[in-house]
């Protein structure tokens, strides 16, 4: 069930792991998932919040400033 934010905390997780490893592969088997699970639910997290996270168009992938941001936030709660 999502929570108030629009997105699970397993989103949060993996976004968390993409950024820590860098790679969608790396984090999609330390989340027992696949690379292209781990990328759907990225690219749906971005959706629900309106922003881009992660530069895609670079390799390796990059987190964008607000993917940074978003990071940094989330330290808070």
């Amino acid at each position: 069930m999502p929570s108030s934010f629009g997105f699970e905390l397993k989103t949060l997780t993996a976004f968390v792991l993409v950024v820590e490893t860098g790679n969608l592969t790396e984090a999609a088997k330390r989340l027992a998932l696949s690379q292209s699970s781990v990328s759907q639910i990225l690219a749906h997290l971005e959706e629900s919040l309106g922003i881009q996270l992660m530069d895609r168009s670079v390799r390796p992938m990059a987190v964008t400033t607000a993917g940074r941001f978003f990071m940094t936030e989330r330290k808070g709660f």
